[in-house]
């Protein structure tokens, strides 16, 4: 009987010894590292190069890197000199946190990033609100608003993009940033890597305006 008691001990021991021996491995794998698993010839060095662009706000020249080479308008610029500095702005906030390798699902390759950039939106949508207290602010402070006016008693177009431009520089201290994650698929097109994009990159090089 003791035989069989100490047998069974030894055996519990065995089972739990075996069960502590899995739960490290388990542990072990799931702390270990992710590395990149062997991928075409230049798709990391094409995906690195993209991101980079990306980073730098050279937004028409990452929109050259898409599959299908799509005219999404970047290469023109704004026409008024407040719109020119608000898309200078937008470009030279853009920021891009990636991995320095893609990865595969399936027989596809990505390349995930996060991009962080001003929130064009919400610096447009309080420009004129912002603008049009500055304007207020100038005629009620005047000692004689009548003299700031045109002869017929309207605003003059000076006075308006005065009030725009001090409008615009408040509204860029103070704008905020929005965070885009974004997942985009490497293919080749006639012999060349392309980007297909994702909808968070299409928003990222249209500002979100689109």
């Amino acid at each position: 009987m003791k035989l069989r008691k100490i047998a069974a001990g030894l055996l519990a021991a065995a089972g739990s010894l075996l069960m502590i021996g899995a739960v490290v491995a388990c542990l072990g794998a799931v702390n270990k590292a992710a590395t990149p698993v062997p991928q075409p010839e230049g798709v990391g060095e094409f995906a690195l190069e993209f991101l980079d662009t990306l980073d730098k706000g050279d937004l028409s020249g990452a929109a050259k890197c898409l599959y299908g080479s799509p005219d999404l308008g970047l290469d023109k610029e704004p026409a008024t000199e407040s719109g020119k500095q608000l898309w200078q702005a937008y470009r030279d906030s853009v920021s891009v946190e990636y991995s320095d390798y893609c990865y595969s699902e399936g027989t596809n390759i990505y390349q995930s990033a996060k991009v962080t950039a001003l929130d064009l939106s919400a610096a447009l949508a309080k420009l004129g609100g912002t603008a049009a207290k500055f304007l207020k602010n100038t005629l009620e402070t005047a000692e004689d608003p009548t003299t700031l006016l045109n002869e017929d008693g309207t605003i003059p177009d000076a006075l308006r993009q005065q009030a725009l431009s001090q409008a615009l520089t408040q509204v860029l201290e103070e704008g905020t940033t929005v965070t885009r994650e974004m997942k985009v698929r490497l293919v080749k097109q006639d012999g060349q890597w392309r980007v297909v994009p994702d909808g968070a990159l299409l928003a990222v090089l249209s500002a979100g305006l689109s």
